[in-house]
C-alpha cells in the first residue's frame, strides 16, 4: 500500500518545514516556488524536544490515519512510501491504529521467518549498550536462544564483518553510535570501537548467506535514515541492506538512549513469546513505549516477577529515576523504524 499526501499544495511545504525544524534536518522539494530551508541551529539530526508536540500534530493532520479504517486494513501487508519517508509513519499508525506494517524497500519476495535461536549482540560505547547486553542475556537466556558478545575493545572490526558474513545468527544486533553521512550518505557508519566503523558502503557489498530471514537491528542513532536521489531510489541501511533474506530495524533520527535501550528489551521480550516474528516483536515493543512509564514497567516487572533480575531491575530504575524520561514526546518515542 502506497500512502500519498492530500493534494494541497500549500501542505505540503508546510509539513518539510516543520519536519525539518522539529528533527534538525535539511530537506527541500524539488520545484516549490520560494521555498526557505532553515539551516538546524543545532547538530544537524539532533530532535529538538519542545517541538515534538506540534511535529506530532503536523504529521498526524496531514496523512489522517484514522481513514485507514475505511479500508480492508488487514488484507495490507506493507507500506511502501515514496516520498517524505523521514517521518514516524509507523509510530505514529500504531499510536492511532494499534497496527502498522513494514516498509516494502527490498521490493523481493521474502523467505521463511524463523524462531531465534542464535543472537549475535555488539555491545558498543553507548552509554546504555552494556546495560543492554546484560538485559538481553538475561531475556534470550531465559527463553532458551543462545546470545553470542562481542564487546567492542576486545573484538574487532573482523569480528564484526565475519559474523556479518555467517549464516549462523538469526539476529545481527548492534548497540553503539551511529554517524550519518548527510553529504556522502554512502559513508553513513555506526561504531564498532573509538577508532573502528562499519560503512554502509561496506555492508551493502556483502552478500547475507542466510537460508532464512535474518534481522539486522541496529540500535544506532539515525540507521533508519535515508537520503533520497529518486522517486524511489533512496541511500540509508534500511534501504540498501533489506533484501528477500534480511529486514532492519533501526532509528530514524538521532534516539534518546534511555529509549533505546527500553526499545531492544522490549524488543527482545517480544521475540521470546510464542508465534512471534521480528515485526510483530517491534509493533509490541513500540506500543509498549507508547502506552508510557507504567507499562513499559509492568511489562519488565512481568519477565520475573518473584525475584526480579539485577539486569531488569537497573531498568526500570534508569526510567523511574531519570529526570528526562518524556514518554509523551514523539521525539523520544517515535523513531523506531522497521524496513522489509
Amino acid at each position: 500500500m502506497a500512502l500519498h499526501e492530500q493534494d494541497n499544495v500549500v501542505a505540503v511545504p508546510v509539513l518539510v518545514d516543520m519536519a525539518n525544524r522539529a528533527l534538525s534536518q535539511l530537506h527541500v522539494l524539488r520545484g516549490t516556488p520560494g521555498q526557505i530551508t532553515p539551516v538546524p541551529e543545532r547538530t544537524i539530526g539532533f530532535p529538538v524536544l519542545p517541538l515534538g508536540r506540534d511535529f506530532e500534530r503536523a504529521v498526524s493532520s496531514f496523512y489522517n490515519f484514522k481513514k485507514l479504517r475505511q479500508l480492508d486494513v488487514p488484507a495490507v501487508t506493507a507500506l511502501c512510501p515514496f516520498n517524505l519517508n523521514q517521518l514516524p509513519l509507523q509510530a505514529l499508525m500504531l499510536k492511532e491504529l494499534q497496527v502498522t506494517f513494514p516498509i516494502y524497500t527490498s521490493l523481493q519476495n521474502k523467505g521463511a521467518y524463523p524462531s531465534p535461536r542464535h543472537v549475535l549482540f555488539w555491545q558498543g560505547s553507548s552509554n546504555t549498550s552494556e546495560m543492554e547486553g546484560d538485559a538481553l542475556a538475561y531475556i534470550f537466556e531465559k527463553a532458551g536462544v543462545k546470545l553470542t558478545v562481542l564487546v567492542e575493545g576486545t573484538a574487532t572490526k573482523q569480528d564484526f564483518i565475519d559474523a556479518y558474513h555467517s549464516p549462523d545468527y538469526d539476529i545481527i544486533w548492534v548497540s553503539s553510535h551511529g554517524e550519518r553521512g548527510y553529504y556522502e550518505p554512502d559513508n553513513s557508519s555506526f561504531a564498532l570501537s573509538h577508532t573502528e566503523a562499519v560503512s554502509l558502503a561496506e555492508l551493502a557489498a556483502i552478500t547475507v548467506q542466510q537460508p532464512h530471514v535474518r534481522l539486522l537491528f541496529l540500535n544506532v542513532c539515525e540507521g533508519g535514515a535515508n537520503t533520497q536521489i529518486g522517486e524511489f531510489l533512496n541511500v540509508g541501511f534500511g534501504h540498501m541492506l533489506t533484501s528477500h533474506n534480511q529486514d532492519v530495524l533501526s532509528h530514524l533520527w538521532m534516539a534518546d538512549s534511555l529509549v533505546a535501550m527500553l526499545l531492544g528489551a522490549l524488543v527482545a521480550e517480544g521475540l521470546c513469546q510464542p508465534g512471534s516474528t521480528y515485526f510483530s516483536a517491534y509493533q509490541t515493543a513500540l506500543l509498549t513505549l507508547i502506552s508510557g512509564e507504567a507499562s513499559i514497567i509492568d511489562k519488565l516487572a512481568a519477565l520475573e516477577p518473584e525475584t526480579p533480575h539485577p539486569a531488569i531491575t537497573a531498568l526500570i530504575d534508569r526510567l523511574q529515576y531519570s529526570s528526562n524520561a518524556d514518554l509523551s514526546n514523539i521525539l523520544k518515542w517515535g523513531s523506531a523504524v522497521y524496513f522489509t
